[in-house]
């Protein structure tokens, strides 16, 4: 089992740490991201001799491929796993003049590179074309992949064995059992989201009585399309608090008025009942101004 992945730098990968756990590993990112170089250079330190033959078109094209652009002269990384319950750190230096290649098991080194080899042969099983063919098989190389695997007769002899051990570490399950559980995980995801588009299918948002099928970034989407309705709700009451406030300054600068102006002993009637009714708005509007400030609070 793979535990750890170190990258000090590899291509456009620098001081990278990835913590393997048991069973499934997903590794996601937008495009350019990294995830294929990562890949690469974990099938280079399973399998790319540390100690490069330029004058080998394989070993230029490895170096071309893997190190730095522009920026540096090597690449290094190391992988920890386990196997048979001991404990193994592999790390590799590559350089057009120069190369390390070290292991440790369980802390202690070891320094016969037949033995680290015998060591990797006895823990990968089957032979790097297999991985190279199958495991390690890249999407747009699929026509050219089922053609080596036609001449290869170590991938032939060994493809069987090795899908039966992946249905092993899958916890019994078979390859199709997993992918009908990542099928329903996806559906869980992704029900009723228009990714073509980025929106809901058929554009319903949260205020539609007829959503369905809601899955984990549709039900995301309508609480953050329900909390901008709230935010356009909240503005608006905003605006009729500012308003209220403006209105009550202008009665209570009326009462005022009315009172100094009238001489309560001997006012008219009608500025008495003026007063009043101005007294009588200004309580109205005190109350309304309250409860929008309770809405608005809420």
């Amino acid at each position: 089992m793979i535990k750890h992945l170190r990258i000090k730098q590899f291509a456009g990968i620098e001081d990278l740490e990835i913590d393997m756990k048991e069973g499934l590993n997903v590794i996601l990112g937008p495009n350019e991201a990294g995830k294929s170089t990562l890949v690469d250079a974990l099938y280079a330190l399973l399998f790319v001799d540390a100690k490069l033959n330029l004058k080998k078109v394989s070993s230029k094209q490895f170096m071309e491929r893997a190190l730095p652009y522009q920026k540096s002269d090597y690449a290094e990384g190391s992988l920890h796993f386990s196997f048979d319950g001991d404990d193994y750190i592999l790390s590799k230096l590559w350089h057009h003049q120069k190369n390390e290649l070290h292991m440790t098991k369980n802390g202690m080194k070891i320094l016969d590179k037949s033995v680290i080899e015998d060591v990797l042969r006895r823990y990968l099983v089957y032979g790097e074309g297999t991985y190279a063919h199958v495991v390690f098989s890249k999407q747009d190389a699929f026509k050219r992949v089922f053609e080596a695997i036609k001449e290869d007769r170590e991938s032939i002899n060994n493809i069987e064995a090795l899908l039966k051990k992946a249905s092993m570490a899958l916890d019994g399950l078979s390859i199709e059992a997993y992918r009908s559980r990542l099928s329903d995980i996806l559906k869980d995801l992704t029900g009723n989201w228009d990714f073509e588009r980025n929106r809901p299918v058929g554009n319903r948002m949260s205020d539609d009585p007829h959503k369905r099928n809601v899955g984990e970034i549709l039900s995301h989407f309508y609480k953050i399309d329900s909390a901008k309705k709230d935010l356009e709700k909240a503005c608006d009451l905003e605006e009729n608090l500012a308003n209220y406030k403006k209105e009550m300054i202008l009665s209570e600068k009326s009462i005022d008025n009315i009172l100094k102006n009238s001489d309560l002993d001997e006012g008219t009637e009608s500025e008495l009942i003026q007063g009043g009714m101005a007294k009588k708005e200004l309580e109205m509007l005190e109350n309304e101004y309250k409860a929008l400030i309770e809405i608005n609070r809420e």
